[in-house]
């Protein structure tokens, strides 16, 4: 089943409906508390894409400018 809203996702984790593939921030706190497990695997890497859009015609404030520059320096890794 795909899902993806995160919210949903942990109510079926905590009634015991299943597991998922989160990032840890996500269930940090609910498994400090105990309330969620983690499973160690040997899977292999996962890749994360992202696009980063903006309209052609539109004014780009610099403060949109360096968020861009900075996901571009970062995105390159």
């Amino acid at each position: 089943m795909e899902i993806g809203n995160t919210d949903i996702i942990l109510k079926f984790l905590l009634n015991n409906v299943g597991i998922s593939f989160l990032p840890f921030f996500v269930v940090r706190e609910l498994v400090e508390a105990g309330k969620l497990s983690i499973i160690n695997t040997d899977c292999v890497s996962i890749q994360m894409w992202s696009q980063l859009a903006y309209h052609k015609n539109k004014w780009i404030t610099p403060q949109m400018q360096r968020f861009m520059d900075t996901m571009k320096k970062h995105a390159s890794k």
